[in-house]
């Protein structure tokens, strides 16, 4: 089986449509109709695609082969990238970290690996946790950073610590001053999010929502007003913005867990890697107003 035949059968699942396949990948699409045919063919001839005036419909068959093909195609990829390393590195350390979670993290934790671990290379990726998770059953990953993780056979799932979100304003330190107009709601999680609508319904439907940190972040800095960051990001942002923390305001607690395989051959990697982790995110927060320059 080529893996550039299921490349291109994930791409064509995509897009419905051969031609715009072709656009994609950057061949004919008489390539395109050869390599799925080739497809077909290791499978056992199944077909995959019913091609009409509208595109091409995937077959029963088709939506079946779709997670063994990803699948497959993260395998070759990282062999790829496992082969190809110099010959004084012992293994690589895949990690994937919960988008919402990984810009507050991820540098101090690949310096403190680097340091540690010199001979280990590391390969980081952001995901939501559903996908992380199938990623560490499919032994695409050595561990998952993620806020909710669900239970399952030969995996440990392991309690880090506990994110803290914490109100802040560029504009009072009090509740009673903020003005909902102003108000930025940062959807960081579920659990977030329903410990904010228990504790503030009134500002949950905010005139502004966003779901990624760094975006807010930058709005705040163009824009100022309110929004819950979490303490981590606005003691290490760069950018140039004053904030005051709204003192009378609750900390909503996420909790954050690792989840690994429960036997792997890079197992004192991975437990050196957590403990590492856990250093991290259990260094003190800022108390009080915040100049982030």
């Amino acid at each position: 089986m080529n893996i550039e035949h299921v490349r291109t059968f994930l791409d064509v699942m995509e897009t419905g449509n051969f031609n715009r396949t072709s656009e994609r990948l950057h061949v004919t699409q008489s390539t395109v109709s050869a390599r799925i045919k080739a497809l077909e063919d290791s499978l056992g001839g199944h077909a995959l695609f019913t091609r009409g005036r509208h595109g091409a419909a995937p077959t029963d068959y088709a939506r079946k082969f779709q997670t063994h093909a990803v699948h497959l195609v993260r395998i070759w990829q990282q062999a790829r990238h496992e082969l190809a390393l110099p010959r004084d590195y012992e293994a690589v350390l895949r990690i994937g970290i919960q988008f919402s979670y990984w810009d507050r993290v991820v540098d101090e934790w690949v310096i403190s690996m680097r340091r540690s671990h010199p001979k280990v290379a590391v390969h980081m990726e952001a995901d939501y946790s559903p996908a992380i998770l199938n990623q560490i059953g499919e032994g695409a990953l050595d561990i998952g950073i993620l806020y909710r993780p669900d239970y399952a056979q030969e995996v440990t799932i392991e309690n880090l610590g506990v994110e803290r979100f914490i109100m802040y304003s560029t504009d009072t330190d009090h509740y009673a001053g903020i003005d909902p107009e102003r108000y930025l709601f940062i959807d960081w999680s579920p659990h977030f999010k329903a410990a904010h609508l228990n504790l503030y319904p009134e500002l949950q439907s905010s005139p502004v929502s966003m779901g990624i940190g760094s975006m807010a972040m930058s709005y705040l800095g163009r824009a100022g007003g309110t929004a819950y960051l979490p303490a981590r990001m606005v003691r290490r942002d760069g950018s140039d913005i004053s904030l005051r923390r709204i003192e009378d305001a609750e900390v909503i607690e996420q909790p954050v867990y690792a989840v690994y395989p429960q036997t792997s051959e890079k197992m004192a990697i991975v437990e050196s890697a957590i403990e590492q982790l856990k250093a991290i995110i259990g260094q003190s927060e800022p108390t009080g107003d915040v100049s982030v320059k």
